[in-house]
């Protein structure tokens, strides 16, 4: 048993029985010893109960992972929360104090009613404004005067975004947080249209800011994670969306930045058990059968790369990854056919168009969804092709209610 090795579940590299991570992808090793005869034998594979076993345990360690982070995150919350009712405390001692002060100098008249300034109206007047909600509860977290020009700014904003102006659109949404700087909603609001505009950092930034006044908001979770995610800091991103991972309308989200993560460290079975999360839209069939191909399991990838065509004749990146096994596997015939289908699909913004002026395939260092995750200065969930950068959003967009 001295010399016995065991053999990685995700690149298959020889290891020690001793070692705890893969040396060669840092996997976690699972306790599968494969005899001395198929240590050199590369035209194995496994069985159905086998691949079947396999993709339960990689689903257990997704869900042990998001636990764990899931786990963390509370404890960190439980010790801001604390922190924070500590100063409250003080706060309130010191007020208390000066209250104490005002009355020894001052007093009331009993019955005296106080009217609303109508300099500073705290109520929204009638008519279109009044009537949105967005705007509604943004109001409602300002609880201060001004709340007239508030919704104003945040109208005026949402309309130039929507007319395609951003830089005055966020502008006026900078002039409300001014205005409003402790309002959790409008903190969230703007994080929101940070993100689409593509401002990550700023983004994450102030969805930070409305954790520290609401720790458990949904929404502030959600874009933490995702603009975290964007810039590459994982640990933040998945202590963040793992809180998220049991709410219904966030798992879809959650678990498709987790296997965007698992891509970006090369953990490819963590990477697909995430996307086995996420439904069965073409664009995840698509992510898994990439992921497969890049564990080299071409039959497994040609089988999901074939119910995306199958649902979407179209997708000219399905067409074409399928035309690169076909050429791996020597099928010169049907890696034809794959890559005239995908130079016919009717798909612009397709992310092959590059390779298909070639007239051949090319074989790339990563499968074309994962091509971006070679530059580290590309935003991890949308740096790559249009049509997963559009479904990222809508999933965005859809868990936070505005899609």
């Amino acid at each position: 048993m001295k010399n016995q090795t065991v053999y990685c579940q995700n690149c298959r590299a020889p290891n020690s029985l001793n070692d705890a991570n893969c040396v060669e992808c840092g996997t976690r090793l699972l306790l599968v010893v494969f005899p001395n005869s198929l240590q050199y034998d590369t035209n194995q594979t496994p069985s159905y109960y086998e691949d079947h076993l396999l993709e339960r345990v990689s689903i257990l360690e997704l869900r042990q992972a998001q636990m764990s982070e899931a786990l963390q995150g509370a404890v960190e919350i439980l010790r801001e929360q604390t922190q924070i009712l500590k100063d409250e405390r003080d706060l309130i001692k010191d007020l208390y104090g000066i209250v104490g002060m005002m009355n020894r100098k001052e007093t009331r008249t009993i019955g005296e009613s106080s009217e609303p300034d109508p300099e500073n109206p705290t109520t929204l007047p009638d008519g279109p404004i009044a009537d949105d909600l967005e705007i509604q509860n943004i109001i409602a977290g300002h609880g201060a005067g001004n709340s007239e020009v508030l919704a104003k700014l945040i109208s005026d904003g949402r309309r130039l975004l929507s007319e395609g102006n951003e830089r005055q659109g966020l502008q006026m949404l900078e002039r409300a947080r001014l205005l409003s700087p402790r309002n959790p909603a409008l903190l969230i609001y703007f994080a929101l249209q940070l993100f689409l505009a593509d401002r990550f950092s700023r983004s994450a930034e102030l969805a930070d800011q409305a954790l520290v006044l609401a720790p458990d908001d949904r929404g502030a979770l959600l874009l933490s994670g995702v603009g975290h995610g964007e810039l590459g800091n994982l640990e933040k991103a998945k202590r963040h969306l793992s809180l998220l991972v049991n709410d219904e309308s966030s798992s879809t989200l959650v678990n498709f930045a987790w296997g965007m993560f698992s891509a970006l460290e090369a953990n490819w079975t963590e990477s697909i058990a995430a996307f086995k999360q996420c439904g069965s839209a073409p664009e995840i069939e698509y992510l898994i059968g990439c992921a497969y191909f890049q564990l080299r399991r071409y039959q497994k990838a040609l089988r999901h790369l074939e119910a995306v065509v199958a649902a979407d004749p179209d997708y000219a990146d399905a067409w074409f990854v399928q035309s690169l096994i076909f050429k791996e596997l020597g099928d010169l015939e049907n890696e034809g056919k794959a890559f005239e289908r995908a130079s016919k699909a009717n798909d612009p913004a397709s992310q092959c168009h590059e390779f298909l002026k070639r007239r051949k395939p090319s074989p790339s260092e990563a499968a074309l969804p994962f091509r971006h995750l070679l530059n580290r200065k590309n935003a991890v969930l949308s740096g790559g092709s249009t049509r997963i950068r559009r479904f990222f959003r809508d999933l965005v967009k859809g868990s936070l209610g505005t899609g």
